[in-house]
């Protein structure tokens, strides 16, 4: 993702708008005099298209989680630190649903998008793309601090992803022997929200590792492994999987 390449994605919302204020002022001017009803349509269309464009186009942090493209392209423009985040932020998610594994995460992109005092929801969103690196690399203890100090501040993250978050964190304090911390992180998943079955499964399947009731696990570890297929990204398929077969090695070694 290049900074031109950038800078052209989010214009494409006040561009769009502004081709839709331009059809729909051709169609009202030669439609009025012989189509009064469909130039009504027209007038009604392009009024709606130039408020959109007028918002869009407005530099405006609506707040923490949520910029205009407006901001985004400004910032862009300038340059500095916020845009390198942004094309940062833009060039690590392009590499996460590349289909590589977390592990090979570019770090310098990670560190690119952090910055130094209380997190903002740019960091938070650095550190958990480090915590699924370090959940890949089976450095559960590390991973286990990224996501500590993202369920801290998990007030700033878009409530879409908050299920996720703390299905992880369940995962990691599981997978750490830490089985109250993982069920006081399960409950707080709640059951609202998105999440894949195969992260609900295998966050279940961390919490009774912990537990010991190693048994009762393997059913959980059986639907994670038929749900993982579901899984979007391709890179986080294969950490599921490995994450299965580390959990079942657990259990076959307990039960020898």
């Amino acid at each position: 993702v290049s900074r031109a390449n950038y800078l052209w994605f989010v214009a494409g919302g006040p561009l769009g708008g502004i081709t839709g204020v331009l059809l729909s002022g051709i169609g009202l001017y030669f439609l009025y005099p012989t189509q009064p009803v469909a130039a009504l349509f027209c007038a009604f269309s392009l009024f709606i298209n130039a408020l959109l464009t007028v918002v869009t186009m407005m530099p405006l942090k609506l707040d923490d989680n949520f910029d205009t493209d407006g901001t985004q392209f400004f910032d862009l423009l300038r340059g500095g630190d916020r845009a390198s985040r942004k094309l940062a932020m833009a060039r690590l998610m392009q590499v996460s649903t590349s289909g590589i594994r977390p592990a090979e995460y570019p770090e310098e992109f990670i560190q690119a998008i952090e910055r130094s005092g209380p997190p903002d929801r740019d960091t938070l969103f650095a550190v958990l793309f480090r915590s699924a690196a370090q959940m890949d690399r089976k450095d559960w203890h590390n991973a286990q601090a990224s996501l500590r100090l993202v369920t801290t501040h998990i007030e700033k993250l878009p409530p879409i992803i908050k299920r996720m978050t703390y299905l992880q964190a369940a995962t990691v304090e599981g997978l750490n022997g830490n089985a109250d911390g993982a069920q006081e992180l399960l409950q707080k998943a709640g059951s609202k929200g998105w999440a894949d079955k195969s992260s609900i499964a295998l966050a279940n399947a961390a919490v009774l590792s912990a537990a010991g009731q190693l048994k009762e696990m393997l059913p959980l570890l059986d639907e994670a492994e038929r749900e993982i297929p579901n899984v979007a990204d391709p890179g986080t398929r294969i950490m599921y999987k490995d994450l299965v077969q580390h959990l079942r090695r657990q259990a076959e070694t307990a039960s020898a």
